[in-house]
């Protein structure tokens, strides 16, 4: 519970700005949390932060650190990146005649894919086989895996924390296994807030080692100086305007990272599974075949099942990315209305990657 600490309801608290809440304080339902975060042994952050590495710096770092017997699980903040490092490592194994597997994990594939990859990558984990995955923020969002060390791209101590959390989760393969934190040139810039860029550099540097039993009071300190800033100005802006009057073009404002970039929900037909439920998407909103007999609330619902496994096809593109590669958009398929872009069968190879997904042409 390290990452997600309780003061984000003291920050709510002064949010309301309400003499009622701000003299509230904090209840911790877990009184003896000191003397259990005392005995968590199970990794350790070693901040490796001297000098920014390229990608084939880093890969020549990984080598360096990891054992051949081991798993190991890389998070970096860009897709770029994380396809960069995912090619350059493979190169590199083959090269020295490893045969440890790779694999790789971002939104830049397919849901479908990814959850193979995830059940992939846990079965030899469970196995005690070494594997390597590669992977960007991706790997944070309640995926359970669990790898003998990790290395991470520089980024804010709560996300830093996440990843530590797929390393040694059971803690049954030894104490303060390895979380190596190195800085990939500028790719944090791209993605997170400086103020908690910054904080965290300050309080990574004052360590050579920063042990699990320490997180607890390193986070504290953490959160307890983000709060000292107040509220900003941006956080009251969406709660009274977009929250409190129901402004949801307020609201859609927010964003967790600094990538304003638009994003295109983008459907890859890539197989005979994805023509069909595309074709079936497209029959339940045309009311074609037996699906004109369907009153609209049998439609809806069949909708709402056939869009759920349509979803298994869908990537996030920046807009940009979606305009320089020309995609189309999904009605000129077959008419159907639709905020999505298509990549049609023909397309797929010269436009989607089975390993790495969308390629940026």
């Amino acid at each position: 519970m390290t990452a997600t600490q309780p003061k984000i309801l003291e920050f709510g608290d002064r949010l309301l700005n309400s003499h009622e809440y701000s003299s509230k304080k904090t209840i911790d339902l877990f009184p003896s949390s000191e003397t259990y975060f005392a005995q968590l042994k199970r990794t350790k952050f070693v901040p490796v932060l001297e000098e920014e590495m390229n990608t084939d710096k880093f890969v020549e770092f990984f080598i360096e650190k990891w054992n051949p017997r081991k798993s190991a699980v890389i998070v970096v903040n860009t897709i770029k990146r994380s396809i960069e490092v995912y090619y350059a490592l493979k190169s590199e194994l083959k090269g020295r005649g490893i045969d440890t597997p790779v694999y790789y994990l971002s939104t830049n594939i397919i849901p479908k894919k990814r959850m193979s990859v995830i059940q992939e990558v846990d079965k030899l984990l469970r196995a005690n086989k070494s594997v390597i995955l590669v992977s960007t923020q991706t790997i944070e969002a309640g995926v359970d895996l669990d790898f003998d060390m990790a290395f991470r791209d520089f980024a804010p101590l709560d996300s830093l924390v996440q990843t530590a959390g797929r390393v040694n989760r059971n803690s049954q393969k030894g104490e303060h296994l390895p979380v190596y934190i190195v800085k990939l040139a500028h790719d944090s810039d791209y993605i997170y807030h400086l103020f908690n860029r910054k904080l965290t550099m300050e309080l990574l540097r004052e360590y050579k080692e920063i042990y699990e039993w320490q997180y607890n009071k390193i986070i504290d300190r953490y959160y307890d100086k983000i709060l000292s800033l107040g509220i900003p100005q941006e956080s009251k802006n969406i709660w009274n305007e977009g929250i409190l009057k129901l402004d949801f073009n307020k609201i859609s404002e927010f964003r967790l990272i600094e990538d304003l970039s638009f994003i295109c929900d983008v459907y890859v037909e890539k197989d005979e599974n994805a023509t069909i439920l595309a074709n079936e998407y497209e029959n339940i909103i045309l009311e074609r075949g037996d699906y004109a007999h369907y009153n609209s609330f049998e439609r809806k619902a069949l909708l709402r099942n056939i869009t759920a496994k349509v979803n298994d096809y869908i990537i996030q593109v920046k807009e940009r990315k979606v305009e320089s590669n020309l995609l189309q958009n999904f009605e000129i398929r077959n008419g159907v209305k639709s905020s999505l872009r298509w990549i049609s069968p023909k397309d797929v190879s010269k436009l989607y990657d089975e390993e790495t997904g969308f390629k940026f042409v």
